[in-house]
């Protein structure tokens, strides 16, 4: 029987959590993975806090990151892993716990635009990329507040389906996880 408890089963856990996590991040590769991948590697990292930790989750993220940033080649999505969907699956947990749901929601998405506006920031000035806003020419000026809006809408829409994959993991995925801890040996 596997002890949760112990340091080789964290390591390990998170090693191969990470590496799968990279992996998954090499999706964005492919066209209009750019967001899906990193999404679904701040899962994977949550599943990491969810088993065995905030503390392995987050030297967890912090070495996925790292990878990231070294060996993904789309920037875009490196930069979405790292300043948002790396970590907020996890700091969604704690979120959850405010109890007044007006002030849960403003929380959020105060930690999402702060995110969105340090990867605009980030990839617009710092890296000189400027081709953000193709193909909203038509939205003239008022293009960066059309594709604000759209990120916003998008975020809700993600941030309700991150509902439903944790009840998912819970149900189906978790128990399957505990049988294949007791089954090593």
């Amino acid at each position: 029987m596997v002890k949760r408890d112990r340091l080789s089963f964290k390591i390990s856990f998170s090693a191969v959590t990470v590496a799968i996590s990279v992996v998954l991040m090499f999706g964005s590769m492919i066209p209009g993975f750019n967001y899906i991948s990193p999404a679904l590697a701040g899962i994977l990292i949550f599943i990491i806090y969810d088993e065995i930790g905030m503390k392995w989750a987050m030297l967890s993220f912090l070495t996925c990151s790292f990878a990231v940033l070294f060996v993904v080649p789309g920037w875009e999505s490196a930069m979405l892993f790292v300043l948002f969907f790396g970590y907020y699956p996890t700091l969604r947990k704690h979120a959850e716990r405010v109890k007044i749901k007006v002030f849960r929601g403003f929380l959020k998405f105060l930690c999402f635009n702060i995110a969105i506006f340090l990867i605009y920031l980030v990839l617009n000035k710092l890296l000189k990329i400027n081709d953000m806003l193709e193909g909203l020419e038509v939205f003239g000026e008022t293009a960066v507040f059309v594709l604000w809006a759209t990120s916003n809408f998008t975020f809700l829409i993600y941030d309700m389906s991150l509902d439903n994959i944790t009840f998912w993991y819970k149900k189906t995925l978790k128990p399957r996880l505990t049988v294949c801890y007791a089954n090593l040996k």
